[in-house]
């Protein structure tokens, strides 16, 4: 591959926001809506950065009931905002951190809020309000409440508007307190980049799980949304993973199952895999011995995508050592093992080869490295071993060779990634877990590298 298609694929990756937790700097304006019966005088909207209001972008405006008015912010060059909106009578609420350049509108309604007190232009820090707690921006642009208090009830129905580069294929929204996703609210309906779906849902419950899989089979997920406070929820692919299995929410064969691997670092049970494997399960399974032991989820990290689950194991398992120095090089061999497309394949345990093609992922993460050994979903979270049997990262993901296709017209091949062993061991050291490590200086053949995997390497059940 050459240089300049490198450049242009972690350019693509950075724009559709593969591991970089920071938006693309774009225009924050948004409409804001007032669903409530009260007035609003003010509007103050605040890099998060900033510790003071700023002027009220209102000026001599106000927003009455039911009017929508288009809020310009004065930095023009940020994307996380606070925003303060002040009611006639005194009432305010806030949001903290909001992604405006992911939202295109905001719905504001005089709910149960902290008296605000007065705002003075050109403003003192967070009038009336500043030891409200906000929630971040959920990625994909719904604005979440950062202070105010949310109706228990009401209308969730909201405008599903697609933001990404791909089609959406299904649609799953469901109560928050329900453990499942329920039926595919798109029906026999498709979603192409760019437009909008009303979702009719039932009056009641305010607070959704809200998902969405895509053409390619990866699944992007809004977990505790206020959507009796919000006209529409955009999702923009930047928080899209790969489901376990190619499998929505709702899982694979209609059994409301999806699949991942993970592997023991420990001799008392305790497991590696990705946190996107047990991301919304209601119960979460280990095949183990031709059974399923129910697993705990004892850590997650969410940026490295990594978890660390444990099971009761009285008796103690076999378990996988990482490598010791010298570290992995671009160029070693490695071997996958892995449960992948188990629907599909229904063959066990898969192992495959290749090698390390790089030691950074897209945009030159370094918490990622690069394989060329081939993974579908369900590999997710397997171990990526050197050719002595050690570990030395954690199969995370794939690059999207169709999209790439259709955009370069050149179809990639064997481009796929690990995290690091550096990082997983970080993350086991900071959950106290004492894993061991081993020597590598003795290869052995790749089949007797995968042989030595079966001891270690399992399938995770996440039931949804």
């Amino acid at each position: 591959m050459n240089g300049k298609l490198g450049t242009f694929l972690a350019a693509l990756f950075l724009m559709l926001g593969a591991w970089q937790p920071a938006a693309a700097q774009t225009d924050p304006t948004f409409d804001l809506l007032n669903a409530g019966a009260v007035t609003i005088e003010q509007v103050f909207v605040s890099p998060s950065s900033d510790d003071n209001w700023g002027r009220d972008v209102l000026g001599a405006s106000v927003i009455r009931p039911g009017a929508t008015q288009r809020i310009r912010p004065f930095a023009r060059n940020e994307c996380l905002f606070d925003i303060r909106v002040v009611y006639q009578g005194g009432q305010s609420e806030v949001r903290r951190r909001q992604n405006l350049c992911q939202i295109s509108q905001m719905v504001f309604r005089a709910a149960p809020a902290a008296p605000g007190g007065s705002s003075v232009p050109g403003g003192s820090s967070v009038p009336g309000g500043s030891s409200v707690p906000g929630g971040s921006a959920t990625p994909g642009g719904t604005a979440t409440p950062g202070g105010s208090a949310q109706p228990a009830s009401g209308n969730p129905s909201f405008v599903l508007v697609n933001r990404s580069p791909r089609t959406i294929q299904r649609l799953f929204a469901s109560p928050s307190r329900d453990r499942n996703w329920g039926v595919d609210r798109l029906g026999s309906r498709t979603l192409p980049p760019g437009q909008r779906f009303q979702v009719a849902l039932p009056p009641g419950d305010c607070e959704w799980d809200v998902a969405v899989v895509y053409d390619d089979g990866q699944r992007e997920e809004r977990r505790r949304q206020p959507l009796c406070s919000l006209a529409e929820v955009a999702f923009t692919g930047a928080g899209a993973a790969p489901s376990p299995e190619g499998s929505s929410p709702g899982g694979g064969s209609g059994s409301g199952t999806a699949f991942g691997t993970g592997f023991f670092v420990t001799r008392e049970g305790h497991l590696l895999t990705n946190a996107h494997v047990v991301q919304g399960c209601s119960r979460t399974m280990v095949a183990l011995d031709g059974g399923q032991l129910p697993a705990q989820i004892l850590r997650r990290d969410e940026r490295n995508d990594l978890a660390l689950l444990r099971i009761d194991v009285p008796r103690g398992v076999a378990f996988a050592r990482f490598r010791a120095a010298p570290s992995i090089r671009a160029g070693d061999g490695i071997v996958v093992s892995g449960f992948p497309l188990p629907s599909v394949l229904q063959n066990g345990l898969n192992i495959t080869t290749g090698n390390v093609s790089a030691m950074s992922g897209i945009g030159g993460n370094i918490a990622l490295m690069q394989i060329t050994a081939p993974v579908q979903p369900g590999n997710s979270g397997g171990p990526l071993l050197d050719l002595a049997g050690n570990v030395v990262g954690v199969v995370v993901s794939k690059l999207n060779a169709q999209r790439v296709f259709q955009q370069t017209g050149d179809l990639p091949q064997n481009i796929n990634f690990a995290v690091q062993g550096a990082v997983a061991r970080l993350f086991l050291d900071a959950a106290g877990v004492r894993y061991q490590e081993s020597s590598s200086e003795t290869e052995r053949k790749a089949a007797d590298v995968g042989d030595l995997s079966r001891a270690f390497t399992v399938q995770i059940l996440c039931q949804r």
